[in-house]
């Protein structure tokens, strides 16, 4: 008897020991702490999993592993790989070719070295309005979509003064590469007042992206094309300021240099950003005498903002074509049979030129600041009362108003319900019953 007691004692301790390990099973992995007490610890924060040892976790490479794969508008593929957490070599790659490399994306708004040990910084990325928590995506050249590529945007932001130096990192309230709003921004107002209503609309605007952008073909894709820039590698350029990109300790991004596309054709100068600039006014950066080129540099300009030289197709980084009479619009005074050019932007210059230069029609649509609307006015001959009537110059009128969307309207003619509008471009016609 006492011997079956035993065995049925054994046979429950076995049982109660199975048990109790089956019960410890389902509680998580503790890993083991240098302190128990806690309020004698360090503070430590929770240890993070880098497998590859690149310094960029592998919770964060796992955002990003998945491969891209689009087509461009003109027909280009194109195969962007995803991160590798078993990979260390990725993070020192610009996937996207926007200037910046896995570890500075990762590391945004703090600057590259944030993986150091002994770097003090709170979680990389930012806060979005919906309290998500975004990163610069390392395989999308322009992660907020505003038309301006991480890098550049990255670039501005420091330009502006936008780095803390209190708490290394950046603040950018311009040119924040996780902040889309950048793209209907003109922040040196440099765009052309169409309909001279004293208000730069969205459409009006020259924006920073337009201005990065300026001169790329349209079909430019940063992912395949590189920065829209021009480098000679690997000095960069001794100059410092825009639009100069340099290289060593006077870079703050060490990866813009080499994202330079190598695609650009007729660059002139050289380890520089090709647009114009999105916080000059007037960005003329050169001059061409007819025989070689020559650098303004500290100076820059030719009299005409940025915005009028895009909408009338001239070059706002060449201070040549402000004295060009493009369409020969000049007025022979003297009746010698040539009319003489404009050879300087000063008034007395200008008063003697019997061109009529380009900067001499920005002086008169300027006005002195007048603000004169144009557009297209009619009125009755002989009519006792008012019956004069407009057509504003306008790209923003609805489907029930007419509007005039070019300057040049060089002669109207009526044949009974339609009315011929002659431009230099062509003949519109319009209901007269409207008119």
């Amino acid at each position: 008897m006492n011997q079956l007691r035993r065995s049925q004692t054994t046979l429950l301790t076995t049982l109660a020991v199975i048990a109790s390990l089956l019960f410890m099973s389902q509680f998580p992995a503790v890993s083991p702490v240098s302190n128990i007490h806690p309020n004698d610890t360090e503070g430590e924060k929770p240890p993070e999993t880098d497998t590859d040892k690149d310094g960029i976790p592998d919770v964060h490479e796992n955002l990003f592993e998945e491969w891209m794969n689009w087509s461009t508008i003109d027909g280009r593929e194109i195969i962007l790989p995803g991160m590798d957490k078993d990979n260390a070599s990725d993070a020192l790659v610009d996937i996207d070719k926007d200037g910046l490399n896995a570890t500075e994306e990762y590391c945004w708004p703090y600057p590259a070295n944030c993986t150091e040990p002994g770097f003090a910084r709170g979680l990389t990325g930012t806060i979005d309005e919906e309290g998500n928590r975004q990163y610069l995506d390392p395989r999308v050249s322009d992660t907020d979509g505003d038309g301006m590529p991480d890098g550049f945007e990255a670039y501005m932001c420091a330009r502006i003064g936008g780095f803390d130096y209190a708490n290394l990192r950046f603040d950018c309230f311009r040119f924040d590469p996780l902040n889309s709003s950048d793209f209907s921004e003109d922040p040196d107002e440099d765009g052309f007042d169409v309909n001279r209503d004293g208000v730069l609309s969205l459409s009006e605007r020259f924006t920073s992206s337009e201005e990065y952008r300026f001169g790329a073909p349209s079909n430019y894709t940063t992912e395949l094309d590189g920065l829209w820039c021009s480098a000679t590698l690997p000095q960069g350029s001794i100059l410092k300021s825009w639009p100069y990109l340099p290289s060593g300790d006077n870079a703050t991004f060490q990866n813009l240099l080499s994202a330079c596309t190598t695609n650009a054709t007729n660059v002139v100068d050289e380890d520089l950003w090709l647009g114009s600039d999105p916080l000059l006014e007037d960005s003329d950066r050169y001059h061409w005498d007819g025989f070689s080129v020559r650098r303004l540099f500290p100076s820059y300009g030719d009299g005409i903002p940025d915005g009028w030289e895009a909408h009338f197709g001239l070059d706002p980084l060449n201070r040549t074509d402000a004295l060009l009479d493009i369409d020969m619009d000049g007025w022979d005074l003297n009746r010698d049979g040539v009319i003489s050019p404009d050879v300087s932007r000063t008034r007395t210059a200008l008063k003697i030129g019997e061109e009529l230069s380009n900067f001499e029609e920005y002086l008169i649509h300027f006005d002195n600041g007048n603000t004169i609307i144009p557009g297209l006015k009619t009125a009755f001959l002989g009519a006792e009362e008012s019956t004069s009537s407009q057509f504003p110059l306008s790209f923003t009128a609805s489907e029930e108003e007419m509007s005039i969307i070019h300057h040049d309207i060089v002669d109207l003619d009526r044949n009974g319900e339609q009315m011929y509008v002659t431009t230099k471009y062509g003949i519109t016609v319009l209901d007269a019953a409207r008119c």
